[in-house]
């Protein structure tokens, strides 16, 4: 689960690390010692760019949707073991 929160046209983005990789998201999921390294508003256009780079699919596809007003109401994944790998399950 994760929130959007946008102000002045801006959206809320954290910065975390997760097996040793380091990357931008939306702040969300459960909090784990030195997961998050710092959080920021940054302009739509960048948080486009640095979401479009999330290793994965379910916390980059619904998101950029939203962002991009084509949202669908449910977004479904799969993936037998590793997130990276997960499919969307459901029609685009």
């Amino acid at each position: 689960m994760a929130g959007i929160l946008i102000r002045d046209g801006r959206l809320l983005l954290v910065r975390q690390r997760f097996a040793g990789r380091e990357f931008s998201s939306l702040p969300g999921g459960k909090l784990e010692p030195g997961d998050v390294i710092d959080s920021e508003f940054v302009g739509l256009g960048v948080a486009r760019e640095r979401l479009a780079t999330l290793p994965f699919p379910a916390m980059r596809e619904p998101v950029l949707a939203y962002l991009d007003g084509a949202a669908q109401s449910f977004y479904s994944y799969v993936t037998g073991g590793d997130p990276t790998e997960a499919r969307r399950t459901v029609p685009r």
